[in-house]
């Protein structure tokens, strides 16, 4: 199990913590928790040590076996502070160690993920940014906030950015997943919906749940995503853009204004093949037999046209034939492609998934990996096409 040490300091959004304690244990990794004397106004360390199961490290802990704090960080693979107020950032910046969590923080080597929670004008204060400029310098990760309703009823960037997110993030830096700074990744995904008529479609069974996850997992490392999205997308304060779109014509016309600018295409999008002739605009009654005369749509990817040499497109390939590898190759030739994930049918919707990643020179497969984990090798395999940034 992986462990992590939890900060937690006097915020209003310190009564989201026990929750999100609970869904990290949920995901397999162990908490413990160091709390500074303002958080206790917000939650109290019995609620914590029973979400947790650890005993919680408190002001006032006393130092009967050892040094509480500084023992609680040497087998944590992760340093998480959330929620972080302006004052824990500054006194992180300043190297202050008047406190267990903040002499913890201090003293601990491995990777570092701050949790920012304030109303909207300390986060705009320019000593908060400064702080927060240091403390990047040295290597320590952010993440958020998020922008919304505030505890005291204004509106703007503040808010503790949503758990499923944090989660995500974690295990982002559990795998291992390189950076992508200054990368812009365009992601289309989602099943098209081409009209028969003004209430009926033609689309298929992709629930966009690979595609979200991919653009969350690609943000969260640090790319300016652009999600081309038939579904919607729960908020990320870290996705630079999301286009919403319905046909396979509207996916096709959004990439194409957006890819000039961008550095890498990723394709989990279940585009349809076929769009009606000649879609009615109102509802065809129920006469008889019906014929639907249907045309091909355009294939994105084999007609578009890279503006620069650097640019890389990774597809996919959906196919229930015996000779996926196969099937799946062709096409990564035919398309031009630096890269494609293969599966079958049977992968729509499911929560691990079997694929294989296939490139000009190798061809690796995957079994039972979870979404994320499918992400994380995605944004390795970028990192790998984009070369050094």
């Amino acid at each position: 199990m992986t462990s992590l040490t939890l900060g937690i300091t006097g915020g209003i959004a310190a009564y989201k913590i026990p929750d999100l304690i609970r869904q990290f244990r949920k995901t397999g990794i162990s908490v413990q928790c160091i709390v500074t004397r303002n958080a206790l106004d917000f939650v109290t360390p019995l609620t914590l040590q029973v979400v947790s199961e650890t005993p919680v490290i408190t002001p006032d802990s006393l130092y009967t076996d050892g040094i509480a704090h500084l023992e609680s960080i040497r087998h944590s693979a992760i340093f998480v502070v959330a929620p972080a107020t302006a004052n824990f950032i500054g006194k992180a910046a300043a190297g202050i160690a008047d406190d267990p969590l903040l002499s913890a923080f201090l003293a601990y080597t491995g990777p570092k993920l701050i949790i920012p929670a304030m109303h909207d004008t300390m986060w705009a204060n320019p000593a908060c940014q400064r702080n927060i400029d240091t403390l990047k310098s040295w290597g320590v990760e952010f993440l958020g906030p998020d922008v919304g309703d505030l505890a005291c009823g204004d509106n703007g960037p503040g808010r503790m950015i949503d758990p499923a997110l944090i989660i995500l993030k974690l295990q982002l830096i559990i795998l291992k997943t390189p950076s992508l700074n200054g990368k812009k990744v365009l992601i289309g995904l989602g099943g098209t919906r081409e009209a028969i008529d003004s209430v009926r479609v033609i689309t298929n069974l992709s629930s966009g749940r690979l595609g979200m996850t991919l653009s969350h997992a690609f943000a969260l490392s640090g790319a300016e995503v652009v999600a081309v999205s038939t579904v919607p997308i729960s908020a990320n304060p870290h996705i630079s853009k999301v286009i919403p779109v319905n046909t396979s014509s509207e996916l096709q016309s959004a990439i194409e204004t957006e890819w000039p600018s961008a550095d890498l295409l990723i394709m989990p999008a279940a585009v349809s093949d076929f769009r009606p002739a000649t879609p009615s605009y109102e509802k065809i009654k129920r006469q008889g037999q019906f014929t639907l005369e249907l045309i091909p749509t355009d294939d994105i990817l084999k007609t578009l046209t890279r503006h620069r040499p650097n640019q890389k497109m990774i597809g996919f390939c959906l196919s229930d034939s015996h000779e996926l590898t196969q099937v799946a190759t062709e096409k990564l030739y035919r398309k031009n492609l630096d890269a494609i994930v293969a599966n079958h049918p049977d992968q729509f919707g499911a929560d691990r998934r079997n694929f294989e990643v296939i490139t000009a020179t190798d061809a690796t497969p995957y079994r039972d990996r979870s979404l994320v984990e499918m992400a994380a090798i995605l944004v390795t395999l970028a990192d790998s096409l984009l070369g050094p940034h």
